[in-house]
């Protein structure tokens, strides 16, 4: 049975949704993880219909270069690669990194 075998089982019920926001602020994320918190203030008869849910936050900030480096991951390339802020030789070693990260992934065919 596929991962999705419960879903044929149910038609009228959607497969699960995770959502997720991917923040590369310069600033550390300081806000809740749920939507309902972040909407502009409502009048309070609105409440019971405005969206309750959360998200799986990843914040691109909280982890070090050198945890990313070891990780040798395509996306933990990425995250380097755009806080490649610095010097120009800071940019292409990140660019370099990336592109071997890309070379060496088990998945190259897919990003290719």
């Amino acid at each position: 049975m596929s991962d999705l075998g419960h879903v044929a089982a149910h038609p009228q019920l959607h497969p699960p949704v995770l959502h997720i926001v991917l923040y590369n602020g310069d600033r550390r994320w300081r806000h809740s993880p749920e939507v309902f918190d972040l909407i502009e203030p409502h009048p309070a008869v609105l409440s019971a219909f405005q969206t309750r849910l959360k998200f799986w936050l990843l914040d691109e900030g909280k982890f070090s270069p050198e945890y990313l480096l070891g990780l040798q991951r395509v996306m933990a390339a990425l995250f380097l690669l755009e806080r490649a802020t610095g010097s120009l030789e800071e940019v292409k070693q990140a660019i370099r990194h990336f592109g071997q990260t890309v070379a060496n992934s088990p998945r190259k065919a897919h990003i290719d």
